[in-house]
């Protein structure tokens, strides 16, 4: 069951951090699965880069090495990750959150955010989950 925080939070923000869904067990597996399924994109040559384009990046940044590698749908590419988004405890906290058991899978991401300066090299790794109530 999600806290009245959490579910004040969703309503207010339209996103909330569900801690505790998944064991340490299955988000190892996902940490394996997300680096194998990357390089399986890399190696099938598929086109993963993702940077937004335009005239955003501040004058610094225009100086860093930057990449934004991105694979969408990651249910279609994993079984990991199949199994995560079927996965009941899921499923309850999400309704809970929702106020409904009739829940719309719109699509998911994996993103790995790389950027490289002169003194440090950030990388940061995220899977996001777009659910939404159904509607008719």
């Amino acid at each position: 069951m999600c806290s009245e925080e959490e579910k004040t939070f969703y309503a207010e923000q339209g996103f909330v951090l569900l801690d505790g869904i998944f064991s340490k067990e299955m988000m190892d597996e996902c940490g394996r699965e997300y680096d194998a399924m990357f390089a399986r994109a890399q190696e099938r040559g598929d086109k993963l880069e993702a940077t937004w384009k335009g005239d955003w990046k501040t004058e610094k940044e225009k100086t860093d090495k930057m990449a934004m590698l991105s694979i969408h749908n990651v249910q279609n590419h994993s079984a990991v990750f199949t199994r995560m988004l079927v996965d009941p405890k899921l499923g309850t906290a999400l309704a809970d959150l929702m106020g409904t058991n009739d829940i719309e899978l719109h699509h998911t991401k994996a993103h790995v955010s790389l950027r490289i300066t002169a003194v440090d090299f950030l990388c940061i790794k995220t899977i996001i989950i777009f659910l939404m109530p159904r509607t008719l």
